[in-house]
């Protein structure tokens, strides 16, 4: 009977993608649609230091009052 997968290669494996996208900047927009109102739309920038380190930036005065 073979082995099963290693949990902490796993583990690696399936924070890779997030690793990637550390010390850098990602450009969000994101909509919200509420029943019988329209879509609110917002415009964010998302930079990434470490694990532990992440900064919101809103890029639009709508975005700023919107509730999302």
């Amino acid at each position: 009977m073979a082995a099963g997968p290693d949990a902490a290669a796993l583990l690696k494996s399936a924070d890779a993608p997030r690793q990637s996208f550390l010390h850098s900047v990602v450009k969000v927009r994101a909509s919200v649609q509420q029943a019988d109102k329209p879509p609110q739309t917002g415009d964010f920038d998302l930079y990434l230091g470490n694990e532990d380190q992440q900064l919101v930036v809103f890029r639009d005065k709508k975005t700023r009052a919107a509730n999302f």
